[in-house]
């Protein structure tokens, strides 16, 4: 004769069934949460060492055409006699704190 399962023992076992399913798609979600960040970054790595930087590529651009541009027609250049002698110190300015 076969045996038949208690409802508690069958419950249980559908319950651990359960819970092995869950804690198998959490372990997999969180490993592959682990692995997109990882590759997110490593391509990241990759692209600042090979030099392909865009914020460096932007501001050696713009470097480049402003030492590049003609300058403007020449203006004479006239100085003027300091009055002192003594360094110039910024004006005080006020800070507030609450």
């Amino acid at each position: 004769m076969n045996q038949i399962p208690q409802p508690n023992q069958a419950a249980a076992e559908r319950i651990a069934a359960r819970r092995s399913r869950i804690n198998r798609i959490r372990s997999r979600i969180a490993a592959g949460a682990v692995a997109v960040f990882i590759a997110a970054f490593a391509g990241l790595l990759v692209q600042l060492n090979s030099g392909q930087d865009p914020v460096l590529s932007k501001k050696s651009s713009a470097a480049t055409t402003s030492s590049t541009a003609k300058p403007a027609a020449s203006t004479p250049v006239t100085s003027t006699p300091a009055t002192s002698t003594a360094p110039s110190q910024p004006a005080p300015v006020a800070t507030h704190q609450s």
